[in-house]
């Protein structure tokens, strides 16, 4: 259940540092929300953890930039589910989810809640981040949404124009390297099926 109460001021620093972990919040669940199309799984509490660095190793941002760059490595390291294109419309969902405004962002936390609610493991996160984050951004002015939600779209437009940059990993050199590993393993595949198919004939 969610009760009013009342929060000490936010310094600039402690209040960016909240929008961010918002932020990591909402990519998380936008990550699991387009994974099972808005049905969670038991998966969803697991998924939605992992991918937050700010719940699953307690990672304090204070720009949308860099929980962009975290956000998009835990997605292609973590879940079994990786690819760019997926990692890019996920970054998408979660900037609109920002320019929706106070609800839209209020409602995406409380899907967390909910998610987390139905596991004893992780309701703990409710206990400790996400019960008072639900509270507390209720309170917030809409002005300071709308002033972040400009950065998100900023972060987020920037990092899909080159996500190989976000990355910094050799991504085009694990590419050629599948894709040659599937082509020696469809040539290995076609000798032995013609050398199955010479010793039938003999």
């Amino acid at each position: 259940r969610l009760t009013n109460r009342e929060f000490l001021a936010f310094s600039p620093t402690e209040l960016a540092e909240a929008l961010c972990l918002l932020f990591d919040l909402t990519v998380a669940f936008a990550y699991d929300q387009r994974l099972t199309q808005g049905e969670p799984t038991v998966e969803s509490a697991w998924t939605i953890r992992t991918i937050c660095s700010s719940l699953s190793w307690l990672e304090r941002f204070h720009c949308a930039e860099d929980v962009v760059a975290a956000s998009v490595h835990r997605m292609l390291a973590y879940p079994y589910m990786r690819h760019l294109g997926l990692v890019a419309q996920v970054l998408e969902d979660a900037s609109a989810i920002w320019r929706g405004g106070k609800r839209s962002v209020v409602r995406a936390v409380l899907g967390v809640h909910r998610i987390f609610s139905k596991s004893e493991q992780f309701n703990l996160l409710n206990r400790l981040y996400l019960t008072d984050a639900c509270v507390w951004i209720q309170q917030l002015d809409e002005g300071r949404i709308t002033e972040f939600a400009h950065k998100v779209n900023a972060a987020q437009t920037a990092a899909c124009a080159d996500l190989f940059e976000v990355v910094r990993w050799d991504l085009a050199r694990f590419i050629e390297e599948a894709r040659d590993e599937g082509e020696e393993d469809e040539a290995s595949d076609s000798a032995e099926s013609s050398s199955g198919g010479s010793s039938a004939a003999e």
